[in-house]
């Protein structure tokens, strides 16, 4: 076994280590549910915080945010719960690997362990963003590139496009026209 089938098998173990811890099913979606439930904090409990210190003063806000706190991480996770739902990691990697040779920006010859990584960037990433346009987040995902690509060695500019074709699939848009296989 190469390296590069070495890499595919642990990406795809990482894959599909998909279980639910809650419920016991496959039906994970640790990083919607973890995003949605921070969103769900933050906002809820400033909201609340807000709302119960216009009527109860500085100590009321204080106890209302953290109120507001906790009904935001518990609304958010369900909504980040259900935003993940939609992406299933193990389906995802398949879809790619059976179809990045037909993308214009894979290069002949390039394993699908070089170009994984930045799918799998982009899927969750939309998820993470999922109020946002790509072009919005793309400085955003440039930054944060080297912390995600693994064992990638796929600069930006040659990630970036992997990254946005992942995107709009999990987006429902159709990806930009391929190139025929040779």
């Amino acid at each position: 076994m190469n390296s590069v089938d070495k890499i595919e098998k642990i990406q795809t173990a990482h894959v599909d280590a998909n279980g639910d811890a809650i419920h016991g099913s496959g039906d994970s979606h640790v990083v919607g549910t973890t995003i949605g439930a921070i969103g769900g904090a933050a906002v809820g409990g400033a909201i609340t915080g807000a709302m119960v210190g216009t009527v109860a003063g500085p100590l009321g806000t204080i106890a209302g945010a953290a109120g507001g706190a906790v009904v935001g991480a518990l609304a958010g996770g369900v909504a980040g719960h259900e935003i993940g739902k939609g992406v299933d990691p193990a389906m995802e990697h398949e879809y790619w690997r059976d179809n990045y040779l037909t993308r214009p920006y894979a290069l002949s010859g390039m394993p699908y362990g070089m170009y994984g990584p930045a799918y799998q960037y982009g899927w969750e990433a939309r998820v993470y963003h999922h109020d946002q346009s790509f072009d919005q987040v793309a400085p955003h995902l440039q930054r944060q590139w080297s912390a995600h690509r693994g064992t990638s060695t796929l600069d930006w500019e040659q990630a970036k496009h992997a990254v946005r074709d992942s995107w709009n699939r999990i987006s429902g848009k159709n990806p930009p026209a391929s190139k025929t296989k040779e």
